[in-house]
């Protein structure tokens, strides 16, 4: 959880955003973040336009969901955007455990090709570990592009998400954009503080997933 002062000397606000560590788990010392910079970012605008020296104030870390290698047989994550950021933490930390044998597929979505992050990373893991399969789309595809076309659908849940049946060893995972997560699972209740999971809706829900089976970061 970040939080700064943000504006101009005659509007300066508190700004606190959450963000997901993407360095490992088990890392002492230091973090790595990845702020998305963006038109009307407050927090990513500020936080691209510190100096060195500078500071922010820094709160957590708050375990969202505790995954451990083999809790699950197949992990599924179906992402957005800088939605990757806790997906690639999960899937880091779950396959660089000795003897893991959990499954991870992962859809993750974008406009272009340019907008992927964390791709050398994700293709990385993909090399070193062939129980880890990311399924690229990209609703503004090149020509040449070999991955998935247009916006992720329920074709595109059942072909590579462990289904509504493996309910008692299977979880999926959902983070991104709010139309995303509209589309998809249904966005969290932000009327609680924290905010709660919410009601478990779009595709996943249509599709006959329980909200047990279902996280959102």
């Amino acid at each position: 959880m970040l939080r700064s002062l943000v504006g101009s000397e005659m509007c300066i606000r508190d700004s606190i955003r959450p963000y997901t560590p993407i360095s490992r788990v088990d890392q002492t010392g230091y973090f790595e973040l990845m702020v998305k910079k963006y038109k009307g970012s407050k927090m990513g605008s500020h936080t691209h336009a510190l100096k060195r020296g500078d500071k922010l104030s820094v709160k957590g870390p708050f375990v969202k969901i505790p995954i451990k290698a083999n809790q699950y047989r197949h992990i599924g994550m179906l992402c957005g955007g800088s939605g990757v950021a806790p997906m690639f933490q999960v899937a880091h930390h779950v396959l660089n455990t000795s003897g893991n044998k959990t499954n991870i597929n992962m859809v993750y979505a974008n406009r272009r090709k340019e907008d992927v992050l964390l791709g050398n990373e994700l293709n990385e893991l993909m090399m070193a570990y062939p129980n880890f399969s990311p399924y690229f789309v990209l609703s503004k595809a090149p020509s040449d592009w070999m991955g998935g076309i247009g916006h992720v659908n329920k074709e595109i849940i059942k072909a590579f998400m462990p289904g509504p049946d493996r309910a008692s060893d299977s979880v999926v995972l959902v983070c991104g954009p709010p139309g995303f997560m509209k589309d998809v699972s249904g966005d969290k209740d932000f009327k609680s503080s924290p905010p709660s999971q919410g009601e478990l809706a779009g595709m996943l829900k249509d599709m006959g997933y329980s909200s047990k089976q279902v996280f959102k970061f």
